[in-house]
C-alpha cells in the first residue's frame, strides 16, 4: 500500500496495517512502515515510517523514526525525524522531535521539545532520556509479537 503525504511531499511504501477492527493491548514493535487505523492500547516501537489514520486511537507512547498524526494520541511521541499533526490529529502528551509540521485544525496538548539530534539506545534494556524525557520502551530492532483482541 502507497500512501502520499502531501505534508512532507513524499510517497510512502507501507508494508504493515493494522486495520480499524483490530484492537492490540500490550506494546507493538515494528522495523517496515506502518500504518494503524485500529487502537493500541500500549506503547509503539517503530524504526520507520509511521501513519496514524483519523480512525486510530492510540494509548500509550510513540517511540517513532517518523510519523503522520491524523488520529487520537493519548501520550508522548518521540521522533527521530518529523512529527506532522494533520487537521484531524489529536494529540494529549509532550512531543520531542527533530521536525514538526502542524496543519491548521490539529489539537495538541502538550509540550513541544525541536532538538537537533536524539540518540537512541541499541537495546531496549537501557533507558532512553531525550532532555529529561526517559522511558523504558525504546527503539528496536527485534521482533516482538503482539496480542490482538477484539
Amino acid at each position: 500500500m502507497a500512501l502520499w503525504n502531501k505534508t512532507q511531499a513524499k510517497k510512502i511504501m507501507i508494508s504493515t496495517v493494522i486495520d480499524n477492527e483490530t484492537r492490540i493491548e500490550g506494546d507493538l514493535f515494528c522495523t517496515t512502515p506502518l500504518k494503524i487505523d485500529g487502537t493500541i492500547n500500549g506503547t509503539v516501537n517503530a524504526t520507520s515510517e509511521v501513519v496514524i489514520g483519523q480512525n486510530a486511537t492510540i494509548n500509550g507512547d510513540l517511540f517513532v523514526h517518523d510519523v503522520i498524526i491524523s488520529g487520537i494520541v493519548n501520550g508522548d511521541v518521540v521522533s527521530n525525524e518529523t512529527v506532522s499533526l494533520t487537521e484531524f490529529a489529536k494529540v494529549n502528551g509532550d512531543i520531542t522531535t527533530t521536525g514538526l509540521v502542524v496543519d491548521s485544525g490539529c489539537k495538541f496538548e502538550g509540550k513541544c521539545n525541536i532538538v537537533e539530534k536524539i540518540d537512541k539506545p541499541t537495546t531496549s534494556d537501557e533507558a532512553e532520556t531525550v532532555d529529561g524525557l526517559e522511558s523504558k520502551t525504546v527503539l528496536t530492532t527485534e521482533s516482538k509479537e503482539t496480542e490482538s483482541k477484539e
